[in-house]
């Protein structure tokens, strides 16, 4: 017995470094490569249009590439929610796009009034196979609750992805990966759902490969856009992962509640005095806040353990 489940863990530790390893080394690649040399003179702008685009759609590729090496590649047969899925991430990638590309791609509103049904779209989509057997309550309820999970990320990303020193951005890098490895892990350890906390940790892994490049080049930013589409399609997942889990709705439906929680904390580490704070108090505050919905929902799961599900 000890043997088969030392194999089991062995395939297991192979499957996620298999889904992690790739995109955070492609992440760290091109968010290097897009970064200005300088740091003291990249400020605290973002990407022009033209990397922004660049970052979106490499970092869409990163993610879809990644999921056909590691769990089946996509096709065009919309049978099941795994045939969905990467199509559902399209969708998102275009909500983003426009958002990132519109003239008025920086205003908060627009970003909302964009990501919203977006994401809600993405989560009707993927699970369509699904819905069909939902009453309209349910059906309202979770594609609802998408929409307002898509406006509250809208509303912190730009805040939590921006540097508050124009100089040091890494702190910024720190409050955009948290969330994403929040999901990940609430994915697996809340929802038992190995395959889309695998894919949330696609995200995270790019993200984490972008804070890797920083070590190396201080002037390395995710931007709006790409932290946008990074939350978004983590998020996406997590809603997969609410309806797919082994966790019972209403408990999944808290993970995935603090999973924006931790989105927002990670927004309200960079408003009022807590914005001013640079060095080591920047760093602790922009890595505290964002960890405490997650630690409380890595909590909760501890003390209610799951059947392992094969989502």
């Amino acid at each position: 017995m000890s043997k088969g489940r030392h194999h089991m863990d062995m395939s297991v530790i192979k499957q996620l470094a298999l889904g992690g390893i790739p995109p955070a080394i492609a992440g760290a690649i091109l968010f290097f490569a897009l970064a200005p040399r300088n740091a003291t003179t990249a400020g605290d702008s973002l990407h022009s249009h033209g990397k922004t685009f660049i970052a979106l759609v490499l970092s869409f590729a990163i993610v879809i590439g990644t999921i056909a090496l590691a769990i089946a590649v996509p096709s065009f047969k919309f049978a099941s929610v795994d045939n969905r899925l990467p199509w559902a991430i399209c969708i998102v990638l275009v909500g983003t796009l426009v958002a990132a590309l519109t003239p008025a791609g920086k205003g908060t509103l627009t970003r909302i009034l964009i990501a919203a049904p977006t994401l809600a779209l993405a989560t009707a989509f993927g699970l369509m196979s699904l819905l069909k057997n939902w009453t309209i309550v349910e059906s309202v309820a979770h594609i609802g609750g998408a929409a307002v999970a898509g406006g509250l990320i809208a509303w912190a990303v730009a805040k939590a992805s921006t540097p508050t020193q124009p100089t040091d951005s890494g702190p910024a890098l720190a409050r955009t990966l948290i969330p994403l490895i929040g999901a990940s892990q609430l994915l697996v350890l809340g929802m038992s759902s190995l395959k889309h906390g695998q894919i949330a940790g696609m995200f995270a892994a790019i993200a984490g490969g972008a804070a890797a490049a920083w070590l190396v080049r201080r002037s390395v930013r995710l931007g709006v856009g790409p932290a946008m589409f990074l939350w978004l399609g983590a998020m996406l997942i997590t809603m997969f992962g609410i309806v797919l889990g082994s966790a019972p709705i209403a408990r999944a439906a808290l993970y995935g509640a603090l999973v924006v929680t931790s989105m927002i904390f990670a927004a309200i580490a960079t408003m009022g005095p807590l914005g001013k704070l640079s060095g080591w108090k920047a760093w602790t505050v922009s890595i505290v806040l964002p960890v405490i919905p997650i630690a409380a929902g890595i909590a909760i799961a501890a003390l209610t353990l799951e059947d392992p599900s094969e989502y």
